[in-house]
């Protein structure tokens, strides 16, 4: 099946590559201002004016649609915007771990099986008891022979 899109990648590789047309569609303002007149000329075909129609309502209508469309762009913009930097954030994280084995590490190049350490840690020394009734002098005799 033919995707939609696929229809329109001639034209719009033509607009992207013109530098005016470019500097169009990538302005928020300037593409707000197409698309209001696209929905003006449209209106005006499909509901033809009254005789006696001020051109102030015209106009209004016209800034009304404008203030819209702009307000849309923003917001579309914006989530555009987000969803590529959240994007690229993933992406950046995903390089570091691309070629990365859980039970591998490189060290110069090399690449080293992780094995756990099963040797158990040193024994370390009780630290020294003293009586509660043993003088000063003891219990520094005492500190002074365990060290």
């Amino acid at each position: 099946m033919l995707e939609f899109g696929s229809l329109f990648d001639g034209i719009t590789n033509k607009i992207y590559n013109n530098a005016t047309y470019r500097n169009i569609f990538t302005n928020t303002i300037y593409c707000a201002l197409l698309i209001t007149v696209i929905i003006m000329l449209l209106i005006s075909a499909m509901y033809p004016y009254k005789r006696n129609t001020p051109t102030w309502v015209v106009m209004k209508l016209g800034i009304y649609i404008f203030i819209a469309t702009v307000a849309c762009l923003f917001v579309f913009k914006s989530f555009i915007k987000n969803k590529y930097e959240s994007q690229m954030r993933n992406d950046k994280k995903d390089s570091i771990f691309k070629n990365m084995d859980i039970n591998d590490v490189t060290r110069g190049g090399d690449v080293v099986a992780v094995v756990p350490n099963i040797v158990a840690e040193e024994a370390k020394p009780d630290p020294p008891k003293f009586d509660a009734d043993a003088s000063i002098e003891d219990m520094l005799d005492s500190l002074e022979n365990s060290i």
